[in-house]
């Protein structure tokens, strides 16, 4: 299907040069908590708010999820919220610096989270809910328009981003996709970004044509290639590898971004 004349594309995933600042900017823990483990660690929304204390273990520095359908205690609880949808994986993958910025979130978040014997980790804090479970409690609906709104709450401090419509809880797991496929590397290999089969297993896509949309190869991942490629051609070094050189430039790309976020701070 063909898009109409002067109709411009929306881009999914949400701009990884403005993530950190995204996350910087959500001021309550428990929201900054919910969208690290969007972004850091591919969980749907539903899947995030089903988490129960017993999947984050703060010691050893460890998240898990449960797989396939998920056990509902509360007579409450609605139809929609349908868990992880077949998937797989029981640990979730988080990436620095998305998982040390999620345990010391969730660290603060314990501190002000509402007394309750809930199995759940994440609790409602409004007056209707304190203290009742997000999952069990909250249509999922309700749940996703909240967390968008936080999100565009945060987006509007981004000043990059004004003029953008706001970017949804969604666009967090498209991040997550997008930063495997062009942003991780894995010593002794000779590219960066993980492969679409790997990224599926991490995603619980249960279809790897679903993975596609998800992890498009990047204009800034093809640049990188060429740079590096580049620098060998001139160098000719016969001694030194590609993988090298592609770590050298990512390397100072991460140098970059850390510095900008430093300065955000």
């Amino acid at each position: 299907k063909k898009r109409k004349k002067g109709k411009k594309l929306r881009i999914k995933d949400f701009p990884a040069t403005h993530i950190l600042e995204l996350i910087h900017h959500i001021q309550s823990p428990l929201y900054r908590c919910l969208v690290l483990l969007m972004a850091g660690g591919s969980l749907r929304e539903s899947e995030a708010i089903a988490m129960e204390r017993n999947n984050i273990d703060t010691k050893n520095k460890t998240v898990t999820v449960n797989t396939g359908e998920i056990e509902i205690e509360s007579p409450n609880a609605l139809t929609d919220m349908s868990g992880s949808k077949g998937r797989k994986t029981e640990k979730v993958f988080m990436f620095e610096p998305f998982k040390s910025i999620f345990l010391k979130s969730y660290t603060e978040y314990l501190a002000i989270r509402p007394v309750s014997d809930s199995k759940y980790a994440f609790l409602s804090d409004s007056e209707a809910n304190y203290g009742k479970s997000l999952f069990e409690e909250m249509k999922q609906n309700t749940v996703n328009k909240t967390i968008n709104r936080v999100l565009a709450k945060a987006q509007e401090k981004i000043s990059a981003l004004n003029n953008q419509k706001p970017f949804t809880c969604h666009s967090l797991r498209h991040f997550y996709g997008m930063w495997l496929r062009n942003c991780i590397y894995i010593p002794g290999r000779q590219w960066i970004g993980l492969e679409t089969k790997e990224i599926q297993i991490l995603m619980g896509h249960a279809n790897e044509s679903t993975t596609e949309i998800y992890s498009r190869l990047s204009p800034e991942r093809i640049h990188l290639e060429l740079e590096a490629a580049d620098k060998a051609l001139i160098l000719l070094l016969p001694e030194h590898g590609m993988a090298e050189y592609k770590g050298l430039i990512y390397s100072e790309l991460a140098q970059f971004h850390f510095s900008r976020s430093n300065h955000n701070d």
